[in-house]
């Protein structure tokens, strides 16, 4: 899936892998998105 090369290596597999969703999502985000996935449909989690 990466086929384009970015500057920030950081953002590029975090946008791969967030396509619909909400682009500020971490690692940290990942590893709580078990409580955080009825937040994200209730409040679409930005932060």
């Amino acid at each position: 899936m990466k086929k384009l090369t970015f500057n920030n290596t950081e953002e590029a597999p975090v946008m791969f892998q967030t396509k619909g969703r909400t682009p500020r999502v971490t690692k940290e985000a990942k590893q709580r998105s078990s409580m955080k996935l009825h937040m994200k449909n209730r409040y679409r989690y930005y932060g």
